[in-house]
Order: structure tokens, then C-alpha cells, then sequence
């Protein structure tokens, strides 16, 4: 119950940034992905090699085809989602143990990520987060 919780304030925060008019949006070309990757698990001091980014359907989830971080060390962006937002969104799976799961500690590593490599203002990030309830 307390992750489902989670789950859902972090994806209301998510949806509230999407709406948002911020370069982290803008669609970007697969190899540039992969670099912006590989950039962010370096620089963060991550173990073992950087997940690499591949383009497919993502996995089907009610109505449409959704990204999908999958076991190893890979994430698979759906068409409609090849962006920063959604890469460091997979990129805090792959760093924070509870792989799938939008608990604490994936909540607090996302919203890191979003900070330092999203290019959000600071202040910005702030109104997102208490609208969330975050």
C-alpha cells in the first residue's frame, strides 16, 4: 500500500513536468540518448556498465505501448518517449535496487536526476513536488 502511494504521487509529479514547456520534453535521436546515458552513469558513480539505450515498442500496458526498463542492463524506448524525462526516469530504475518499483529511494533518485541532468529551475522543481505532494 505504501509504494502504491508512492507510485501515484510520482506519477502525478511526472504528469504535472510533462505538461510542462521544458527542453526535458523535446524528442532526441537514439544515439544521443544513448551518450546523455552513459554521461549520467558515469558521472554518478554507477557500477558495472551503463545500460544501454535501445529503440522498440516499449511493453503494452492498457492502451498503448509504455517505455520499459528490462532486466539486465538495458531500457527500451517506446516511440513517443525518447527524451531526457524519460530516459533518467529508466536510468533511476536501473541505479536504485527496487528495480521496478516507485518507492522512496526511487522517488528521491528520480527527482534528483531530474534536477541535476533535466535542466528544471530549482524553483521550478519546488512547485512541482508540493503540487505532487512530494
Amino acid at each position: 500500500m505504501k509504494h502504491r502511494n508512492h507510485t501515484r504521487r510520482f506519477y502525478g509529479f511526472d504528469r504535472l513536468m510533462a505538461y510542462t514547456p521544458l527542453p526535458i520534453w523535446r524528442d532526441r535521436p537514439m544515439a544521443e540518448l544513448q551518450r546523455l546515458a552513459s554521461h549520467v552513469w558515469c558521472a554518478e558513480r554507477q557500477r558495472g556498465p551503463c545500460p544501454r539505450v535501445v529503440a522498440g515498442r516499449g511493453v503494452l500496458a492498457g492502451s498503448g505501448w509504455l517505455v520499459s526498463y528490462q532486466s539486465g542492463p538495458l531500457i527500451v524506448l517506446a516511440r513517443h518517449q525518447r527524451n531526457l524525462g524519460t530516459l533518467l526516469h529508466e536510468l533511476a530504475h536501473a541505479m536504485t535496487r527496487g528495480g521496478y518499483e516507485h518507492g522512496p529511494a526511487f522517488t528521491r533518485r528520480a527527482l534528483y536526476l531530474y534536477e541535476q541532468y533535466g535542466g528544471i529551475p530549482p524553483d521550478y522543481m519546488i512547485l512541482l513536488r508540493k503540487a505532487a505532494g512530494l
